[in-house]
């Protein structure tokens, strides 16, 4: 199903489905579309009416199946280069599995257990707020399993120097103003996407302790079971202001003792993802939370300094080897664009 934000497209006799889902994704039909949705007060949007107004150029089916016959050899490419492709999270989780010799697939047979014997006196172990539910204690007794053959347990608490939650001012997409970053920013490869499609006009007096910098740490503090508590750093220099959002608690560690994209990638990996899934609150399950105690109360397998440095470096140069992929299937899918780009251009001139 669909809610009432989406329109459903579905072509007549007279055009391929194929081909007018890439002409509604041209230059030619998406400055119409955003011309059109920016042009009312107010929150950018589209209506029936609007619709009825955009203007696609004309092709028989002959030209069509000329255009389709192309596009479908440069995407028969590009899923094959797909599925070279693993997703980051696996890398990211077979590195850690590797190096501290962890079974994957008996981890997640004890993630499904569903009944635990748990003894009264064992409450109060790593449980500063005297948690004692059920969330709690199956996360107490995965990481009994998961670090029984491990040496490297620290709390996180001690490495870390301080943590900040952002500020989320009113903002909307589009417009203009400040950006404001959102939840979609935070990625598993553990690289914070400067991609802001909201911006605000609000102000505060110390609104520049919420502008982001090259190097700073992010954790997400609020989403689904499933994504909280993902971590991601600033890789790139910031050109601009931009804020990063209540949802996000920025985490300045004692760097001499810990290597903050090991400790992103490590809160990435299933070892984060088991953890974070059963600490955070929330009655419902598609909005749960995380605060700064969840943070420094979470034990990590915690080598010396270069050992997590030299995970880093394996798990950077696997993500590499992927971003070459990306990139030919990235120059595959310009090659559709301009197919569809230069069918359309007679018209273009014509219009």
């Amino acid at each position: 199903m669909v809610n009432e934000h989406v329109y459903i497209f579905r072509s007549n006799e007279m055009y391929s489905q194929k081909f007018l889902y890439y002409l509604i994704r041209s230059e030619y039909v998406q400055f119409q579309i955003k011309d059109l949705a920016y042009r009312k007060k107010g929150q950018p949007g589209l209506n029936a009416d609007h619709l009825k107004l955009l203007k696609i150029p004309f092709f028989g089916p002959t030209e069509q199946k000329e255009f389709l016959r192309d596009i479908w050899k440069l995407e028969s490419e590009i899923e094959c280069l797909l599925k070279l492709k693993e997703e980051p999270r696996k890398i990211i989780n077979n590195a850690f599995s590797t190096h501290f010799k962890i079974n994957l697939d008996e981890m997640l047979s004890n993630d499904n257990t569903s009944i635990l014997p748990i003894s009264f006196r064992s409450i109060s172990k790593y449980n500063s707020g005297l948690r004692c539910s059920l969330r709690w204690n199956k996360m107490q007794y995965l990481q009994s399993i998961l670090y029984s053959e491990i040496d490297c347990i620290e709390t996180l608490g001690h490495f870390i120097n301080s943590t900040k939650n952002g500020w989320s001012p009113l903002s909307m997409e589009g417009g203009e103003g400040i950006p404001v970053l959102g939840q979609e920013h935070i990625t598993t490869n553990a690289i914070l996407k400067i991609e802001p499609s909201k911006t605000t006009e609000q102000n505060c007096n110390n609104i520049e302790d919420f502008f982001i910098q090259k190097d700073d740490f992010f954790v997400s503090r609020g989403n689904t079971v499933d994504l909280v508590g993902l971590a991601s750093i600033v890789c790139e220099e910031v050109e601009e202001d931009v804020i990063y959002p209540d949802l996000y608690i920025k985490v300045e560690f004692d760097e001499s003792r810990v290597n903050k994209e090991y400790i992103a990638y490590l809160f990435n990996s299933f070892i984060g993802r088991l953890y974070f899934k059963y600490v955070a609150k929330g009655k419902n399950q598609t909005m749960v939370k995380v605060s700064s105690s969840e943070l420094l109360n979470f034990r990590v397998p915690l080598p010396e300094i270069t050992e997590q440095t030299k995970i880093v470096k394996t798990i950077k140069y696997l993500l590499d080897e992927h971003k070459e992929i990306d990139r030919q299937i990235k120059e595959k899918q310009q090659s559709i664009n301009r197919i569809i780009k230069e069918a359309i251009m007679p018209d273009q001139k014509n219009a």
